[in-house]
């Protein structure tokens, strides 16, 4: 099976922001996912706006890498993040998967402030520097790879449900001074009556 193919958008800030996004794509690379970010694989000469729609629209995951700085130019709109916010909204609107293909992550400032206005009800994970790291990728990777999160116990046998094989449950015994009297059955402790049918 081909791995999942996930395109990075972030917004162009200081040198330090643009390091951490390409080491999250890195990283993401090296856990089995085909990650494409424009550090990578925008060429000199090639239209910035065909290359941000072709791989919004070719990958199976995007992952909207949200700041203060984002959210402004998404809301506004302005640049590559501002016209990319046109093409996400569009597919938004006519997608009619259940399986989320915009995954928000948190990278700086609050949820209200971060997240542009089309985002604002959607789940995000926490990327921001006060959270693990290694625990916020784990997350991020899960959802790629649609991986239940490890602390989700497996549903185990209906308590009420016969065995599919296998002998009957033995009848419950009576208690002490309560013996089931003729044209009586008793089920569970509780006695029930049934009537004698002529043959």
């Amino acid at each position: 099976m081909a791995p999942p193919k996930v395109f990075v958008s972030y917004s162009h800030e200081e040198p330090e922001h643009d390091a951490w996004v390409l080491e999250l794509a890195a990283s993401l690379r090296r856990n089995g996912v085909d990650a494409s970010l424009d550090q990578w694989d925008l060429r000199p000469g090639q239209d910035t706006t065909l290359f941000m729609e072709s791989q919004i629209r070719d990958s199976d995951l995007v992952v909207l890498v949200c700041t203060p700085t984002y959210a402004e130019k998404s809301n506004i709109p302005r640049g590559g993040v501002g016209y990319e916010k046109n093409i996400i909204s569009a597919e938004m609107l006519q997608s009619q998967d259940l399986r989320p293909k915009f995954i928000p992550v948190l990278r700086k400032g609050d949820f209200q402030t971060a997240l542009p206005t089309y985002l604002g009800s959607k789940y995000a994970i926490d990327f921001r520097q006060s959270r693990n790291q290694q625990e916020a990728l784990e997350e991020l990777l899960r959802a790629i790879h649609e991986i239940p999160p490890a602390s989700k116990p497996p549903i185990g046998p209906n308590p009420f449900q016969s065995p599919p094989s296998g002998p009957a449950p033995a009848p419950a015994a009576a208690a002490p001074g309560q013996e089931a009297k003729e044209g009586e059955i008793r089920v569970d402790g509780h006695v029930e009556s049934w009537e004698k049918r002529a043959v």
